[in-house]
């Protein structure tokens, strides 16, 4: 049993790594944010994202999420995150100059855990986690719990990597032109984390 629930918290980390490394709105948004705001502007960002998700996950898996399940219910989340995203890709593109990109406000820690009831790919990794590996074998909440903790500490580390990336580049980012394009490259890899939803909406 013992070795089965060490396997068990192994894919678990596994997935987690998978989805939280990888790119997505909420990484291309801290990397972007990294670059305009610097990693102390940008902590409640990443701390946002790293406990908001774990927190999406337990309300999804104890079933307190099932309402979002309805096809009406889901059909206006995605409706409303890729207006939102689409939003937040305008807002990073016409971030044009130095001085209006670092003067405008990071998001905060409740922005950005809330935006993960309407990131697309949040919506993927509780689904994915929940209906893949809650298991009969074990404790339900005992394993939500679970989930959640090693969701947590992965999460943490991947929001401030990509957070740290931003701010490597932003030494590169010293004139307008060079800041213009690099938002302008960012906001475009925002709106292509999200054609596989639209594509298939």
């Amino acid at each position: 049993m013992a070795n089965d629930y060490v396997a068990w918290l192994l894919a678990i980390a596994s997935f987690a790594f998978v989805m939280t490394f990888t790119p997505g709105p909420n990484n291309i948004m801290l990397a972007t944010s990294g670059a305009n705001f610097g990693m102390k502007r940008s902590m409640p960002h990443v701390m946002g994202v790293a406990f908001g998700f774990p927190a999406m996950l337990v309300v999804v898996a104890v079933g307190i999420g099932y309402v979002f399940q309805f096809p009406v219910v889901r059909g206006v989340l995605r409706v409303v995150g890729l207006a939102y995203i689409i939003y937040l890709a305008y807002l990073i593109a016409s971030a044009n100059t130095l001085s209006s990109a670092r003067q405008s406000k990071p998001i905060t820690f409740w922005q950005a855990a809330g935006f993960q009831w309407i990131n697309p790919k949040a919506w993927a990794q509780a689904i994915g986690a929940t209906s893949a590996y809650l298991s009969l074998d074990f404790n339900k909440y005992a394993q939500i719990i679970a989930m959640a903790l090693v969701f947590l500490p992965i999460g943490i580390a991947s929001s401030w990597i990509w957070a740290a990336f931003g701010v490597r580049i932003a030494a590169l980012l010293n004139t307008p032109t060079k800041l213009r394009t690099f938002n302008v490259i960012m906001a475009a890899a925002l709106l292509v984390t999200i054609l596989p939803v639209i594509l298939t909406y």
